[in-house]
Parts: structure tokens; C-alpha cells; sequence
């Protein structure tokens, strides 16, 4: 595994906790049965640094993958929160 990899999955490890927690805040007070879109509508009117950040990051990632020649593709997390939760 490259220092590339490991850097990755060690932001993934952070990114994923602290992600997580406020997923399940947003989830705690919305209406059972929503909408994945009104959903991620919701989560980015509290958090929309999370989202541009996760964004952001995930566009990194693809364009990093796509230059890339040797070994694996890297790893990221879809930018869709409710594959996280």
C-alpha cells in the first residue's frame, strides 16, 4: 500500500465518524419514510460545509483515479449521504 492509499483511507477513518454522527443527528429529528432527495436537501441546509467538502473530495479522488497508472484505483466514498448512513 502507498502513502497515497494510506493517506486516503486514514481521512476516510475521520471523515467516516464524524460524518456518521451528524447523519444520524439530521436522521433523529426528520419525519420517518422521507425522501433521499429531501433528505440530502435537509442535511445541507445544516451542514453545508460537509457537503461541499465531501464533494469536493470525491472529485479529487475520481480525477486522481483517472491519471492514475499503476496499482489499484483509490478508494473514496460515493458523494451520496445515504450510502453512508
Amino acid at each position: 500500500m502507498g502513502s497515497v492509499q494510506r493517506k486516503t483511507n486514514k481521512y476516510l477513518e475521520l471523515y467516516r465518524k464524524k460524518f456518521r454522527k451528524k447523519v444520524r443527528t439530521v436522521l433523529s429529528f426528520t419525519p420517518p419514510g422521507i425522501k433521499k432527495n429531501d433528505f440530502i436537501k435537509l442535511f445541507s441546509e445544516i451542514y453545508p460545509d460537509d457537503i461541499i467538502s465531501m464533494e469536493k473530495n470525491f472529485r479529487f479522488y475520481q480525477e486522481k483515479n483517472r491519471r492514475r497508472r499503476r496499482g489499484k484505483p483509490l478508494f473514496f466514498q460515493t458523494h451520496q449521504i445515504y450510502c453512508i448512513v
